[in-house]
């Protein structure tokens, strides 16, 4: 049964069916990758990433016209509000990464902030704690670079964030609002979504997979996992995002790489099961067991159009209409039982009269060699 002409077809229809997931994922991804969890979770991860740098960019951009356009010139701006910030955050240290240590003592290298006998961080005296638009954006800079090293760390990502939200708010005071204007409107497009994402969610635990990766907290390779293993709000969140005019055609083409990496996992976990002539045997039991988790938490038709579920659909027919009854598989079905009871009677020497002793050597060879 394993090596036979019947053999070479049912690897042929193995081969066929594993080619039309195959096709199917490729029309999805424009054959621009594999589905990877990591190939996924890097586009998806991009066009959330590139979203929340927009409205870091709009910021830069109304630092450059405070310094251009408003001529707003020498040292100006005061940061008394992050010294006192970074004063309290202290604590937070050793969980940020030793983001609060790097970036307290530049501000002590700056001049702007110093730390007196009892060991305590304070702003400097007099127009010294003053610094110029240009040493602010530097440090801004700075910060941005930290943050990049720092994504994955939550504790130091969120300190990050709120210590330029401080300088934001220093510089936009000095400045005027108008000029920031632009930049407070992305800002508050982030914030929105952010909220938005918060409101939708069912439970109130404070987990949010889209605010997490939003914020860097989470890595590329690891939003496929979570994706897998979160409930329906979190799922359901970042895909409204993706689909929201805020992503954009990115946000589409994120979406659809989701979508056949779930494809991919349909077909990686149905065919575990071994080969058939050297091609992966596609197996009823694990495919089903798959899409109805997926129906089950909601993911199913959150995820996949009427199309793409009608391809799934067909696809559990078509594994069903070839999955072979077990006894049949193991050999106990009516020709595995003839076959057997043939078997044994040239054993027992019953065909010897019938066929002759010279050919029974020769029939019980073919026969183990049927049953095998």
């Amino acid at each position: 049964k394993r090596e036979s002409p019947v053999a070479e077809v049912v690897a042929g229809q193995e081969r066929r069916t594993a080619e039309l997931y195959d096709e199917q994922i490729k029309d999805l991804t424009e054959g621009a990758n594999e589905a990877t969890d990591f190939e996924t979770g890097s586009v998806v991860f991009n066009v959330i990433d590139e979203f929340a740098a927009q409205a870091d960019e709009a910021i830069g951009a109304a630092y450059n016209a405070a310094r251009d356009r408003a001529g707003v010139e020498g040292r100006v701006i005061s940061l008394d509000n992050l010294v006192l910030s970074l004063r309290s955050k202290e604590g937070k240290n050793i969980q940020s990464g030793g983001v609060v240590d790097s970036i307290k003592q530049d501000l002590i290298n700056k001049g702007v902030a110093f730390v007196d006998e009892n060991g305590k961080l304070r702003p400097a005296e007099g127009a010294n704690r003053l610094l110029s638009i240009d040493d602010v954006e530097d440090l801004r800079q700075e910060l941005n670079v930290l943050y990049q090293s720092s994504r994955g760390n939550a504790g130091a990502t969120e300190l990050i964030r709120t210590f330029k939200n401080l300088m934001d708010d220093s510089v936009e005071k000095t400045v005027g609002s108008d000029i920031f204007k632009a930049a407070r409107a992305e800002k508050t497009k982030y914030e929105r979504t952010i909220e938005r994402s918060r409101k939708n969610k069912r439970d109130k635990s404070r987990k949010n997979l889209l605010v997490d990766i939003l914020e860097s907290r989470v890595e590329p390779d690891q939003i496929m996992r979570r994706l897998a293993g979160t409930g329906i709000d979190d799922f359901k969140g970042v895909l409204d995002f993706l689909k929201s005019a805020d992503a954009g055609e990115a946000g589409q083409v994120a979406l659809n790489n989701i979508k056949a990496n779930f494809m991919q996992q349909l077909i990686d976990k149905s065919t575990k099961k071994g080969l058939v002539k050297g091609d992966p045997k596609i197996t009823f039991g694990p495919m089903l067991d798959f899409v109805n988790s997926l129906r089950k938490n909601g993911k199913f038709d959150e995820l996949f159009n009427a199309d793409e579920k009608q391809f799934i659909t067909d696809m559990l027919t078509i594994a069903k209409s070839r999955q072979v009854d077990r006894g049949v598989a193991q050999g106990g079905g009516p020709s595995g039982q003839a076959v057997q009871r043939a078997l044994e009677m040239a054993e027992a020497g019953v065909l010897a009269n019938t066929i002759g002793p010279i050919a029974v050597p020769f029939i019980t060879t073919m026969l183990k060699n049927t049953k095998a």
